[in-house]
């Protein structure tokens, strides 16, 4: 994530998450729309856990949906 993160020009500030979610804190570059920063983060990171790493019995997919914050600049 963080590798795809930098290639997309946005900077990840912290990762955090459980079993079955995850959050991140994300500057987002201004030429880029929150969407596709997502639909970039989800398909390069189930790529990577479905096709790079050994086989698993399941196929790894995340949600369809997803939820954002905004934060200050203060509160960053």
């Amino acid at each position: 994530m963080i590798g795809k993160t930098n290639a997309l020009n946005c900077i990840i500030h912290a990762i955090n998450g459980t079993e079955n979610h995850i959050h991140l804190v994300v500057s987002v570059s201004p030429t880029l729309a929150i969407s596709d920063f997502v639909k970039n983060i989800k398909g390069s990171s189930s790529h990577y856990l479905n096709n790079l790493l050994p086989p698993k019995e399941n196929k790894f997919a995340w949600q369809a949906g997803y939820g954002v914050f905004s934060l200050g600049k203060t509160q960053l």
